[in-house]
């Protein structure tokens, strides 16, 4: 081989050996690159795995808390509706029974009732009273009426301040796990 070849296959080699040393550059960059988005995305991964685990015991925690305080206003409801019955029972033999309750205390008794209904409702095309302050239709209560109204009331009360009690409950939940991630 002349000089000249040999200086042609050098300068080849040197080439090539160029053109290798830059492309494993490249990639080992690239794969570099690869591997820093992977462990980024894996981290990724791995934080949403922790919030839809913590969301999940959540929804579940919740979903307990809500099925007690469901099963309270059932047996709530049920107790009410037992102590109409023994009511109507008494009162039928009662011989003051149809006599009117006085008109201040029946009016008041029924807007306080409309009132409530009207802040639980969800207003409708504005049907409800936003005042909250006039009765709907005269109405007169009677003696015998009197009582299961008001135990009425005091069902629905009971049936609102267990749901009050489940929120809370839910809610001092949540605040204690947030403060055990923190």
């Amino acid at each position: 081989m002349t000089t000249k070849a040999r200086i042609i296959s050098l300068l080849f080699s040197l080439l090539i050996a160029g053109l290798l040393s830059f492309s494993l550059k490249h990639y080992y960059d690239k794969a570099g690159q690869l591997a820093g988005e992977n462990a980024a995305l894996k981290k990724d991964l791995d934080r949403q795995a922790g919030i839809i685990t913590a969301q999940s015991f959540e929804f579940n925690r919740f979903n307990r808390i809500a099925q007690v305080a469901t099963q309270n206003n059932i047996t709530q409801r049920a107790a009410s509706e037992e102590r109409q019955i023994e009511y109507r029972t008494i009162l039928k033999n009662t011989p003051t029974c149809d006599l009117p309750v006085p008109h201040a205390v029946s009016d008041g008794l029924l807007r306080d009732t409309y009132r409530l209904r009207a802040r639980t409702m969800h207003p409708a095309a504005g049907l409800a009273d936003k005042t909250g302050a006039a009765v709907p239709a005269a109405r007169t209560l009677t003696y015998c009426e009197l009582p299961l109204w008001v135990d009425l009331l005091i069902s629905d009360l009971d049936e609102a301040n267990t749901q009050l009690d489940g929120i809370r409950a839910a809610e001092k939940a949540r605040q204690h796990e947030q403060t055990q991630q923190h």
